[in-house]
């Protein structure tokens, strides 16, 4: 079990990297020498760009595209940040908000690398592009830059902005955000990938605990741990599902002191009520798909696929072989509403699953399959949800 969850969290982490490869701007500084900084010129309806990097990772090769390995709009104050921490995630915005910046951090950056801003108006035509910046360093690093938005035409532009990352030329990075149009954003194959992994883990940590029973191994604490992070992570790109996330962190917390059978009950609950606020999230998804249906696929591919693991070195008993049909069926149902977002997605997977006489391993090999091919079926799916926060 483990071996094949490391293989598909390694692809998950490959593929949501892959996913970024897509638009913004900014500006470079070694660590070590902060007056190595480099401004760029003002452009009146931007803020300046910038960066620290030099971090000890291998600059790329030539014509090689750098990595982007983590990417957001906030509304901190990035004007005179000094290193790469990452700072809080902000998606929607007031018109009487300053700057909303974007910051980013990318490995395999190389000296004399060109990145810009393009910052991309409700209509869908280009409001602003900042002044390229010429990285100063190799290596990785981070960087942001920003729109000004009160007292520019900007604070009266409201809706769903873009903001694309053009590095050397190239489109590299896109991330959606709004500007005082009811705090409403777009969500899109980016964010919608990262939900359904996260969804993902949460059934794996469903499915594991209903197989170990008895009392978690360090290992596993530590498995349903990270997977427990991942979903928490994942439900913070979408705005629109109100959910306390602590109850999943409190139960993260506990699981060293819990026996695998009394986890059950208490991620069950979970993921019932979870379920219940995915469904009444104000998301209008494209082509009639819906967030939930995302969820429901995600949440129990990941339970067959941990009750698979759990006889990864014997034959499936037939009564898990009942569970893992049931939810593999569940998956098949549930996703059905997304299916005109992922056109080339072969539903017909869930159904070729073999069970029953199957090789020890088989089983899990194929599920895994399904979650890697669906995982990249909704990361080239060019559909997205608009997601109103509502009133807090």
């Amino acid at each position: 079990m483990k071996n094949a969850r490391s293989i598909f969290t390694w692809f998950a982490t490959f593929l949501l990297a892959l996913i970024t490869i897509r638009g913004s701007w900014a500006a470079g500084v070694d660590p070590k020498s902060p007056d190595q900084g480099k401004k760029v010129a003002q452009n009146p309806t931007s803020a300046t760009g910038q960066a620290w990097g030099g971090f000890n990772f291998a600059a790329r090769e030539p014509g090689a595209a750098p990595v982007i390995t983590d990417h957001l709009l906030t509304g901190d104050d990035l004007t005179n940040k000094r290193d790469c921490t990452r700072p809080a995630a902000k998606f929607a915005f007031a018109a009487t908000d300053s700057v909303a910046w974007h910051w980013f951090s990318a490995t395999g950056v190389s000296v004399g690398d060109v990145i810009k801003w393009e910052w991309v108006q409700p209509d869908r035509s280009v409001y602003t592009t900042s002044a390229p910046f010429t990285a100063n360093f190799s290596g990785g690093g981070c960087f942001w830059g920003g729109v000004i938005i009160a007292g520019q035409r900007a604070a009266t532009l409201t809706g769903n902005w873009q903001v694309n990352v053009i590095y050397n030329n190239n489109r590299v990075l896109t991330d959606n955000f709004s500007i005082g149009s009811g705090s409403q954003t777009r969500i899109c194959r980016g964010e919608l990938s990262v939900f359904f992994h996260g969804m993902q883990s949460l059934g794996t940590v469903w499915g594991r605990s209903g197989c170990e029973s008895g009392p978690l191994s360090p290992r596993a604490v530590s498995d349903m741990q990270a997977a427990l992070t991942d979903t928490v992570n994942s439900l913070s790109l979408i705005p629109c599902v109100r959910f306390d996330v602590s109850r999943i962190t409190a139960l993260s917390g506990r699981l060293s002191s819990l026996m695998g059978s009394q986890v059950v009950p208490q991620v069950q609950q979970i993921i019932t009520d979870l379920q219940l606020a995915v469904r009444q999230a104000t998301a209008n998804c494209d082509r009639g798909a819906n967030l939930e249906s995302l969820y429901v696929a995600g949440v129990n591919l990941g339970a067959a696929q941990a009750w698979a693991a759990c006889f990864s070195c014997a034959p499936v008993p037939g009564n898990i072989q009942t569970v893992i049909a049931n939810h593999l069926m569940t998956a098949n149902n549930g996703l059905t509403p997304f299916a005109g977002c992922i056109p080339t997605f072969d539903f017909g997977q869930f159904g070729r699953v073999p069970l029953a006489g199957a090789a020890p391993g088989e089983p899990q090999t194929f599920i895994v399959g399904i979650e890697c091919s669906l995982l990249w079926s909704i990361a080239l799916s060019d559909c997205c949800c608009s997601c109103s926060r509502g009133t807090e």
